[in-house]
């Protein structure tokens, strides 16, 4: 039986444009897959206003990586992403325990055609 690795989905929140950054940097380390979408904030204006900020449009970068590669890929973001400083975005991770059909696997993993 082949072993198939853990995976664990990496969501990073950063304000439109900086997606294509945080994907470029995580290809880097090694990410195989990345999708960006587009967010929109929830805040009203005059709680942005109050707070210091303007932008409300964010991309949504979602990344499904190896869990091995959990510990390298936040900290090498956090830093050249300034995640650790306010207003800078926000990157967290949820464990993929199920993911329906062998195709969207080998797509996580990699394979461009989804047949691993």
């Amino acid at each position: 039986m082949t072993q198939i690795e853990q995976l664990t989905l990496t969501v990073g929140i950063v304000d439109r444009g900086k997606g294509e950054n945080m994907t470029a940097i995580a290809r880097e380390l090694g990410v195989r897959r990345a999708t960006i979408l587009l967010g929109l904030g929830t805040a009203n204006s005059e709680i942005l206003d109050y707070l210091g900020l303007g932008e409300t449009e964010k991309d949504v970068v979602l990344m499904g990586i190896p869990e091995a590669l959990r510990e390298r890929l936040f900290a090498v973001l956090t830093e050249r992403m300034q995640l650790d400083q306010p207003g800078h975005g926000i990157l967290f991770c949820v464990p993929m325990t199920a993911i329906g059909g062998l195709r969207a696997m080998g797509m996580l993993m990699g394979d461009k055609e989804g047949t691993r």
